[in-house]
């Protein structure tokens, strides 16, 4: 069990912490704040939010097309 320091708030905490308890930021098991291991981690899209929006912006248009012609 290492001691490493808070990437927050540069408290020593052990390697073990799930979080800083001076800050309270969570750690991963390689000692990151969860900040910054979301900063590495890549960004991955998702297209079918992207066409939820769409539809929900549309749908009344459509509807309204369908309805009056």
């Amino acid at each position: 069990m290492a001691l490493i320091d808070c990437t927050n708030c540069g408290r020593r905490i052990t390697d073990q912490a799930v979080s800083c308890p001076g800050c309270g930021v969570a750690m991963d098991r390689f000692g990151k704040s969860g900040l910054e291991a979301r900063a590495e981690s890549p960004v991955q899209s998702n297209p079918f939010g992207l066409w939820l929006v769409l539809a929900v912006a549309f749908a009344p248009f459509v509807f309204l097309w369908l309805l009056l012609g």
